[in-house]
Order: structure tokens, then sequence, then C-alpha cells
């Protein structure tokens, strides 16, 4: 098998790189994000019986379905990016939960490359993340 696919949720807003989050709730919502991403990330390897491989290529799918809300209500506390690099840095402990759950030797530049950023704004919200086997 040279291609894994999971489907995750979207990061919290907190996580968004313009946040202004205060460092340790920060760090305690990126922790819970990389460990639900982990979770969902270890039954998909079992399920694809998928091996890391030494070198991969990392590509990400934004469904960023908006909800429909009353005036005045509050979100739902999910991060919809507007551009691709926004994207990837919200998304970074989404990295290191495929990581910790086995879908990836590492995230290191020696490991990883970038591949495609896309956005569909007429499902979602989750982000489905691909990894190509490039060695």
């Amino acid at each position: 098998m040279s291609v894994f696919t999971v489907t995750v949720p979207l990061p919290p807003h907190e996580l968004a790189p313009n946040a202004r989050v205060y460092r340790m709730k920060r760090s305690v919502i990126h922790a819970d994000y990389r460990d639900r991403v982990r979770e969902l990330t270890e039954h998909a390897v079992r399920e694809q019986g998928w091996q890391p491989p030494a070198r991969a290529r990392i590509s990400m799918h934004w469904a960023v379905l908006m909800p429909k809300r009353k005036r005045g209500a509050p979100g739902d506390g999910l991060y919809r990016p507007f551009d691709w690099d926004n994207a990837v840095a919200a998304f970074k402990a989404g990295q290191d939960g495929l990581v910790r759950g086995g879908a990836l030797a590492g995230d290191g530049r020696d490991q990883l490359e970038g591949g495609s950023v896309t956005f569909d704004n007429t499902t979602g919200p989750h982000v489905r993340v691909t990894i190509e086997r490039l060695a």
C-alpha cells in the first residue's frame, strides 16, 4: 500500500496561528487535539495495515462547512482557515498525532514533505489527511 488516508476533526480555534490564547491554555488544547488525532490514526493504521514510511508526502483536504447560526449564538469553536499557510500551521498538533499514532516515522524535514492543501465549503467539518509513501 502506498497511500494512507485518515479523517480527523477540524482543530479547535485556539490552535489558529493568530489566536490570542494564553500559552498554558494553548498547550492543553494542543495536547487534547493531538491525542484525539492519535487515537483516530491508530485505528486507521490497524484497519488499513499501514507501515510508516521512512519518507512521505502529506496532503490535507479541509472540509470547512460553516454551521448555520442564529444571530448572537456562539460558534462551534472549530478553526476554519482562509488560506493554506494558516491551515498547515493550525494542523501542527494533528501532525504530531499522526506521528504518535504510527502513520508517520517522524515529521522532520528529512522524513516529510508538504503536498497539497485544498478546501471544500460544501461538506464537513473535518480534515482528510492523505500520506503518500516516497521511500
